[in-house]
Parts: structure tokens; C-alpha cells; sequence
């Protein structure tokens, strides 16, 4: 189990300090749950997929440092789930 509050790309980089800003807050809510089947893809809908791929890889380095370090992972809730299973 992650100790984090939420899984969303939003919070993550908040947990991490990172600042997606009130643009990306607005594409997010504007393009989240748009139908990203349509062609073509308009360009704020571009800038949105942007944004989230722009994160990915600093959150993934500052996720392995926290694994690592064992400060991301409840291994006693895990164990806890396990038994439970």
C-alpha cells in the first residue's frame, strides 16, 4: 500500500511539491473524462496529454527514491490485505 492520499496525477504531484497550476487544473477539468477516441484531438487536448506525460517521469524518480528509502510503502497494511485474501 502507497502511502499516499490519492493516485491521481494531481495529487501525486501535489504530495510532491510539483505545480501543475490553475492551467492544467482547467484542461483537467475541461478534458478529463472527454472522448479521447474522437479524431482529431483538438490542441488544448494535446496540451492536457502534455501536461500528464510532462510529470511522469520526475514523479517515477521521486517515487523510486521514496521505495527505496521505505518511505512509500506500507508493508504491514499490504501483509494485512494479504491475510485477509
Amino acid at each position: 500500500c502507497l502511502h499516499l492520499k490519492s493516485a491521481g496525477l494531481a495529487k501525486v504531484c501535489e504530495h510532491y511539491g510539483l505545480r501543475t497550476g490553475e492551467h492544467y487544473a482547467s484542461l483537467k477539468k475541461r478534458y478529463q473524462a472527454a472522448d479521447w477516441r474522437r479524431r482529431p484531438l483538438t490542441g488544448p487536448m494535446i496540451e492536457y496529454g502534455l501536461y500528464d506525460v510532462h510529470y511522469l517521469l520526475e514523479l517515477r524518480r521521486l517515487m523510486m527514491r521514496d521505495l527505496t528509502r521505505g518511505q512509500l510503502w506500507d508493508l504491514e497494511g499490504t501483509m494485512d490485505r494479504e491475510e485477509e485474501a
